[in-house]
């Protein structure tokens, strides 16, 4: 038998129910929604979730190229330049002939030559590409996916525990409504019978003590009362605290009870199969000591 699991729907459920102030009753699915949209630890875990799924992108490059580019400038204190006699008394493999050098050095005397200038730049590009690493690429790809896992499983966990937080609020609120009804009716029904007691002793059909116990049977409802309803003030506030709302949230649901439950074994194997711990807990501890 299977069991429908909690839902995780993060996207666009959210957006179909947005409130800045909450002064209107609520269902429970209303409420969801509102907390999912405003709750800074489920913010938190999911912005925890991108960022490793952003290292689990990147560690993708590791199988890239390794590209680095190099620039040089360099500022001379004037142009490298050669005049024509010194071209002259450059020159190699010349035939050994009288006064050769010097006719060259007074032909080329008045030619200057601008070897470099004296802003001088260079530039470099060099890739290295990764053949073999030992496995240390792999092992760094493995590590991302499974820190992204992770991520996710820690969310799902948050979303769960804030879901259980709802249906405590919320359900209290209800309950601590339930509670004020009847201490509001068992104070209605004193009240009748403390009235009841002061005539019926004006007439003298019963003792002084009879009408006072009356009245502190009433007087006991009275704080009774109040309690509760200073219980339903708490659990409001709770609850309106929980949905980020400013105006008092009130639900629109009512209590209920399941009448048809399935079986233990059905509650275990969805919580072997769907419990977020568990996904990021099972490789820890099949994971080797060092």
């Amino acid at each position: 038998m299977k069991i429908k699991s909690l839902p995780l729907a993060m996207g666009v459920l959210l957006g179909s129910l947005s409130f800045s102030t909450v002064a209107a009753e609520v269902s429970f699915d209303e409420a969801w929604q509102l907390l999912q949209q405003n709750n800074n630890s489920l913010a938190a875990q999911r912005a925890n979730v991108e960022r490793y799924g952003h290292l689990k992108d990147a560690s993708s490059s590791l199988n890239l190229p390794k590209v680095t580019v190099g620039a040089n400038y360099t500022r001379l204190d004037q142009d490298v330049t050669l005049n024509g006699q010194q071209f002259a008394d450059s020159l190699s493999g010349v035939p050994n002939i009288p006064g050769l050098g010097q006719a060259l050095g007074n032909l080329l005397g008045g030619v200057t030559s601008t070897l470099e200038h004296k802003d001088i730049f260079s530039s470099s590009i060099r890739a290295v590409w990764p053949i073999f690493t030992g496995g240390r690429i792999t092992a760094a790809q493995t590590a991302a996916e499974g820190k992204q896992e992770e991520a996710q499983s820690q969310l799902a966990m948050e979303v769960q525990a804030r879901y259980e937080d709802l249906s405590k609020y919320y359900f209290s609120v209800i309950l601590a409504k339930n509670v004020v009804d009847t201490r509001m009716a068992v104070e209605k029904g004193l009240t009748k019978h403390r009235d009841f007691a002061l005539k019926m002793e004006e007439q003298g059909q019963i003792a002084r003590v009879e009408r006072l116990q009356a009245e502190a049977s009433l007087d006991k409802a009275v704080v009774e009362r109040k309690k509760a309803e200073h219980s339903l003030n708490i659990a409001q506030a709770a609850l309106t605290q929980v949905l980020g709302q400013i105006e008092k949230v009130e639900p629109r649901d009512e209590l209920f009870i399941n009448r048809t439950l399935p079986p233990l074994d059905a509650f275990i194997d969805q919580t072997l199969d769907t419990y977020p711990a568990l996904r990021f807990l099972m490789p820890k501890k099949n994971k080797p000591v060092a």
